[in-house]
């Protein structure tokens, strides 16, 4: 690998967790306000469903960053 993929290979990773942390940290924070008695925004299942698939969705592409950073990176020599 030459240093242009690595460093997209790094930036997907830093992409794809900060995603997943950013997702977590606010369905933690709903979770949180609803049980202490906050008055919050009633989630329907769907959207719960949707913020679990952005997690899984930053997670595959901070595990997948070196093949895709070898793909973004290819050529720019």
């Amino acid at each position: 690998m030459n240093d242009r993929q690595k460093l997209a290979a790094l930036l997907l990773r830093i992409i794809g967790a900060g995603w997943s942390v950013l997702i977590i940290l606010g369905l933690t924070m709903w979770f949180i306000e609803s049980a202490v008695g906050v008055p919050v925004q009633k989630y329907p299942m769907h959207t719960i469903f949707g913020n679990v698939t952005y997690i899984i969705g930053g997670i595959l592409l901070a595990l997948f960053s070196k093949p895709l950073g070898r793909l973004f990176g290819h050529g720019l020599d």
